[in-house]
């Protein structure tokens, strides 16, 4: 505007066009300071290339702004122009303080991922305070590798001495301590912001850094759950339910993609069926040792891009899936897992089915995606009845999902084993009250425990009087904060919910130092209990060693009570897999916690029901009923986890393999080829020998065949 004004001559709006010249010079500055670490590489453009003007815009703005002001003075006859200085501060004052979230958050990022532990604490301090949760989502997908601290002047005046690129994994980590979420869990930025006519690519540039590996890792995009039905049957006299989970993947994105997933089982399950759909054919998995599956799995699916299924485990009932390669442009991928599951026994004539879960996935499901559930079940005249249910995503995951399931108070039942004349013997039976005399509770420190807070200080009037109580709360200080050791009488118990009431929870908090604290406590008395409180923990922020090593020294049989509130990841939870002493502790009554169930069964107001299973050379006892191989195969797991236990691995491992199972030491993959399992030394599953769901018209089948095995095997009981 000042340079037509001086090219017209024009004059009587001197005050505000030295203004407007003034905040344009003042802008001119800023971004010529932006762009001052390109100009040395536009300059080679320029004279090397042709090219590389864009960078130098401003340097031609900031040369011609102040040469416009001189002329209009000399038009108007003025020695000079008011607002100079001004305006220059006005533009350069707004211009910093939009550019003050940035920087600020590049502040925090930069200290945040330091070794050092007050320099850390100081830049998480500012993130949580300050920071731009956007800026650090596009730093969790690799939006920071390429050395932005460099790239702008005033973020690396910000990063100072601590200013280098961070990786996403580091991002990550550092967006969990921050806001207690983890990543994934939320939709991935917009990467191409800065320039919008990039976003149509954007799917195209987005690289999928967990392919092949052992993290379901971000949301990857194009890909989504097309599909999903879960059909489930039960023996209640045996306590014993089976549940086929059948699901399909869409890819609509330009690229192949990888689908991956953690589910959780009911507790006490084993996968014991894993299919994959080729050609349009069901395929069968080879069951084999850990590092075997997955070797084969990345041979053909990552090096070769053909077609295979992988599922392990990750956790006490957690596994991980994965299959790739998914077909683009609108390619679908079709599999099928087969869950052997124990009913959780809550009196002697009622059980529980809990339906399997995704805890974290790597693809979106829909706002009006429907699960389609059916349950297979006896009813009062023992005809077969069904329950039918169409779930959405976010009713099966963000809570606990039981059917009810009636029986007959049967305690008894067996069923053939592989060797002839063995039975294995499944004896159900109340578990005796077992309260601890020291109780450790360790509570989360995370963000998102401040809604839970209410209800765990009321829980605690639960516990009984005559245990040694003390909490420890997980949290940035060091060492962690925790409570005196004293017993549990009222006053106590008052004393230490008023303790709690008052204490601040922030970010995502490292649980593993106050569970080694707790442990350490526990251990110097016998007959002591830990009980972890907690949220998921998406990565490991410290070394498990210390935690493990004091799990496999547990000489003072310290039982450690996890109880997770709310669905999702938790890599300590992972690395406890095989662990006989950490209980999975839940709560099937929707009025009733977790921690509440656990204190009412310390007591006795509250009784469970267990299985023991065992081999016997007995054929089968007159008074006991037969059952089907599912309770054979929940056998061979609990062998197999002793077998681990006992540091026996290979034969934990060759028994699990046997027994067509998934354990921590054994996987299933999908492979197309017979060369392809040839070569990985595998043997795809003989069809006839998986459990399936069987079809209406062939449950009178099944209970014949029942009856006639217990009728062969109770003659010579009776003989005898």
């Amino acid at each position: 505007m000042a340079g037509g004004a001086a090219r017209r001559k024009h004059t009587g709006s001197e005050a505000w066009l030295g203004w407007l010249n003034g905040i344009a010079l003042g802008t001119c500055i800023y971004y010529a300071i932006s762009y001052s670490l390109f100009l040395p590489f536009a300059c080679m453009a320029v004279m090397f290339f042709g090219a590389g003007l864009l960078p130098l815009g401003p340097y031609f703005a900031l040369m011609a702004t102040p040469l416009i002001r001189k002329k209009y003075c000399r038009f108007t006859g003025r020695n000079r122009l008011p607002g100079y200085l001004p305006g220059v501060s006005v533009a350069l004052m707004g211009l910093m303080v939009l550019q003050l979230p940035e920087s600020i958050t590049y502040y925090g990022l930069a200290r945040a991922k330091s070794e050092d532990q007050a320099t850390r604490n100081h830049g998480l301090h500012v993130l949580r305070q300050y920071g731009n949760r956007t800026i650090m989502l596009r730093a969790c997908y690799g939006g920071m590798q390429n050395n932005d601290f460099t790239l702008q002047p005033f973020n690396l005046l910000a990063a100072g001495d601590h200013g280098s690129a961070i990786n996403s994994e580091i991002a990550r980590e550092i967006y969990y301590r921050v806001t207690g979420e983890a990543f994934n869990a939320v939709p991935p930025p917009k990467f191409f912001t800065r320039a919008g006519r990039w976003n149509d690519l954007e799917d195209e540039f987005v690289w999928d850094d967990g392919l092949g590996g052992e993290q379901v890792a971000g949301r990857v995009k194009g890909l989504s759950l097309l599909s999903s039905r879960l059909d489930a049957t039960t023996e209640p006299e045996a306590g014993i339910s089976y549940c086929e989970w059948t699901m399909e993947f869409k890819n609509v994105s330009a690229q192949q993609r990888e689908a991956r997933a953690q589910v959780a089982l009911p507790p006490g399950a084993v996968v014991s069926r894993v299919t994959l759909w080729i050609n349009g054919e069901e395929r069968e998995a080879a069951f084999g040792g850990r590092a075997q599956t997955r070797q084969a799995y990345q041979a053909v699916a990552v090096q070769q891009r053909r077609d295979p299924l992988l599922v392990t485990t990750c956790g006490p009932d957690r596994i991980l899936i994965q299959c790739f390669p998914i077909p683009p442009g609108g390619g679908v991928m079709k599999i099928r897992l087969g869950i052997t599951a124990p009913l959780l026994l809550d009196s002697p004539v009622s059980g529980s089915f809990v339906w399997p879960h995704f805890l974290e996935r790597n693809f979106g499901i829909a706002g009006d995606f429907k699960h389609a559930l059916w349950l297979e079940q006896p009813g009062a005249d023992k005809q077969m009845a069904g329950v039918h249910e169409n779930l959405a995503e976010t009713n099966l995951s963000t809570s606990l999902h039981v059917t009810q399931v009636h029986r007959e108070a049967v305690d008894k039942v067996w069923t053939p084993a592989e060797t002839t004349g063995q039975v294995i013997q499944q004896t159900i039976s109340p578990n005796p009250p077992a309260s601890p005399e020291r109780m450790i509770m360790v509570l989360d420190g995370s963000v998102g425990m401040r809604q839970q807070l209410p209800e765990i200080a009321r829980t605690l009037d639960q516990i009984p009087e005559n245990v040694e109580m003390a909490v420890i709360i997980a949290s940035d200080k060091q060492p962690p904060l925790k409570t005196e050791l004293r017993k549990a009488t009222a006053a106590n118990k008052a004393a230490l919910q008023h303790q709690l009431r008052t204490l601040k929870f922030s970010g995502g908090q490292d649980n593993l130092p106050a569970l080694e604290t707790a442990w350490d406590l526990a251990e110097t008395v016998e007959n002591s209990a830990v009980v972890w409180l907690h949220l998921p923990e998406p990565f490991l922020l410290s070394s498990e060693s210390g935690l493990i090593q004091r799990l496999e020294r547990n000489r003072r049989q310290i039982r450690l009570h996890e109880i997770q509130l709310r669905s999702g990841p938790d890599r300590i939870v992972e690395k406890m897999d095989g662990f006989s002493m950490v209980e999975h502790d839940l709560s099937l009554a929707p009025d009733q916690s977790s921690l509440a169930r656990l204190l009412a069964v310390w007591s006795g107001r509250t009784k469970t029901y267990g299985y023991t299973r065992q081999l016997t050379n007995a054929p089968g006892e007159a008074s006991t009923q037969p059952a089907s191989k599912h309770v054979a195969r929940l056998w061979a797991r609990d062998e197999a986890l002793r077998l681990v236990r006992a540091h026996q691995s290979e034969a934990a491992a060759t028994l699990a393999a046997q027994n067509q199972l998934v354990t921590p030491l054994t996987g299933a993959v999908v492979l197309e080829t017979k060369a392809q399992y040839d070569q990985h030394n595998l043997k795809p599953t003989d069809p006839k020998t998986v459990p399936t769901i069987p079809e209406p018209r062939h449950l009178m089948l099944v209970a014949l065949v029942i009856v006639l095995l217990y009728l062969k095997y109770r003659r010579p009981a009776a003989n005898a």
